[in-house]
C-alpha cells in the first residue's frame, strides 16, 4: 500500500465521521438555513478529505 492510498483512506475515514456528526448536528437544529449549510459543509468535506489525504501521504509518510 503506498503513502497515496493511506492518505486516500485516511481522510476518508475523517471525512466519514465528521459527515456523521455534522448530518447528526443538522438533524437536532430546528432552522433550515444552518441546517443545509452543515449539510453542504459535510458533502463539501467527504469529497475534499480524501483528496487532500492523497497529497499529504507522501508528506507525512516519507515517500517525498
Amino acid at each position: 500500500m503506498t503513502a497515496n492510498l493511506i492518505g486516500l483512506i485516511a481522510g476518508l475515514v475523517l471525512a466519514a465521521v465528521d459527515f456523521a456528526l455534522l448530518t447528526m448536528l443538522g438533524r437536532r437544529m430546528d432552522l433550515a438555513g444552518p441546517r443545509g449549510v452543515l449539510r453542504i459543509t459535510a458533502i463539501v468535506q467527504l469529497i475534499a478529505f480524501p483528496i487532500i489525504g492523497w497529497f499529504l501521504g507522501p508528506y507525512l509518510f516519507g515517500e517525498i
